[in-house]
């Protein structure tokens, strides 16, 4: 199942403000363009694919500070049997937060 799917439902439950909740529409879309799934993160050759995907809104979603406390909650609300989400997630914008510059990050 696309994690976009997955997430989408609780996107709209949290009241945050129009600026973040089109953040997080962005985040969805991208993460539905790159049809990222939650069993991404299941095994080592997947792991490796998730590291050729670029995930630019993503990845500045996480590095902000309401945005991303958005996004805890989000993958905090999956069921147990999805939890997948996250490492997969992770894994995705790994490779371009390594690559990010120090003094950008707060």
């Amino acid at each position: 199942m696309l994690i976009a799917d997955l997430i989408a439902p609780h996107s709209g439950e949290l009241g945050v403000s129009a600026e973040v909740q089109g953040v997080l529409d962005g985040i969805l879309e991208e993460l539905r363009a790159n049809a990222l799934t939650d069993a991404s993160a299941r095994n080592v050759q997947s792991r490796s694919a998730l590291a050729s995907i670029s995930l630019p809104l993503t990845l500045q979603g996480l590095l902000n500070a309401e945005v991303g406390l958005a996004l805890e909650l989000i993958f905090g609300a999956l069921p147990p049997e999805r939890l997948a989400a996250v490492p997969a997630v992770s894994y995705a914008v790994a490779p371009d937060l390594t690559r990010a510059p120090v003094g950008g990050l707060q």
